[in-house]
């Protein structure tokens, strides 16, 4: 569909994926109504509603967020006057802190947007340029639907397992699984062939995120379709590349800070093994960064 700013991909008979502006975003066609996991960066939910309404053929009605960062929840402005948005209650306040984040972020896209040679960037432009404006209040992305613990749900006749295991990629991440299709959204919990994002302020703890990852190949058989966060739609082997990972990082910087090297020190490890993972230059020291301070906090008792 040459006429989308986004590209998606069917990837079983009722679900598609849009990648790219922020975290891949899942819409779920059910009877009579849609659902939408994930609303990209801020200024794309205009964009994302009218596309994902198109592929499902039927209005969305009810969203998911599965963690409360920008790049997923930038686009519930455009959901929360007329949809049910949902999110883990602990990502509820750090989404209602995203003010500055948010102005940012639309700043970034309309640089991105206008030096594009696509077709569609005129339509795309014309609503950046409008939210950026008008900048709509934090309220308008907060959820209105709070999840307290792992939920099932049944919306338009399909099946929806919402399962949260506390903190890891953040305090408030929500793995996604719908059995009928065979689909499951693991939010952040997986970087599919890139460098993590760690936020310790946001809530991470390596062994929630290690158990996340474990709970999504205890869910996956050999077909299970696997929608990470961020990178390509993939099968269960993600969650197991991702669970290693962080097993690895964590060793390392349990190591590290026992040895006595320095944080300074560690973020330069050369790491050859991991030189093919994407993102490196933002988010690979982010990442061991987040790794040794957790693990000197751990030290210290």
């Amino acid at each position: 569909m040459s006429e989308n700013w986004f590209s998606w991909k069917r990837v079983s008979p009722r679900c598609w994926v849009a990648a790219d502006e922020g975290g891949n975003s899942l819409a779920i066609a059910c009877e009579g109504e849609a659902i939408l996991v994930d609303t990209k960066m801020p200024g794309f939910g205009a964009v994302l509603r009218r596309e994902a309404e198109a592929v499902c053929g039927v209005p969305i009605r009810t969203v998911i967020n599965t963690h409360h960062h920008r790049d997923h929840v930038g686009g519930n402005n455009a959901f929360t006057p007329d949809c049910v948005v949902m999110m883990h209650e602990n990502g509820i306040a750090r989404v209602g802190s995203l003010g500055e984040k948010i102005a940012e972020a639309v700043k970034g896209a309309l640089i991105q947007v206008s030096v594009s040679d696509r077709v569609e960037r005129t339509a795309v432009l014309r609503e950046l340029h409008a939210f950026a404006a008008v900048l709509p209040a934090i309220d308008s992305f907060v959820p209105n639907r709070i999840v307290q613990r792992s939920e099932s749900l049944t919306i338009g006749g399909v099946g929806i397992e919402l399962i949260h295991l506390g903190s890891g990629h953040s305090d408030n991440d929500l793995i996604v699984w719908i059995p009928s299709e065979n689909v499951l959204h693991s939010g952040d919990l997986i970087f599919n062939h890139a460098w993590p994002y760690v936020d310790r302020s946001g809530g991470m703890q390596s062994a929630g995120w290690i158990a996340g990852c474990e709970k999504i190949l205890e869910r996956c058989d050999a077909e299970t379709v696997v929608v990470p966060g961020h990178g390509a739609v993939d099968r269960r082997e993600a969650a197991a590349r991702q669970r290693d990972l962080l097993l690895d990082l964590r060793a390392r910087a349990e190591h590290a800070v026992g040895s006595g090297i320095a944080r300074e020190k560690f973020l330069s490890s050369a790491l050859d093994e991991y030189r093919a993972l994407g993102r490196a230059e933002r988010l690979k020291p982010m990442a061991l960064g987040g790794f040794w301070d957790e693990a000197a906090e751990a030290s210290t008792g």
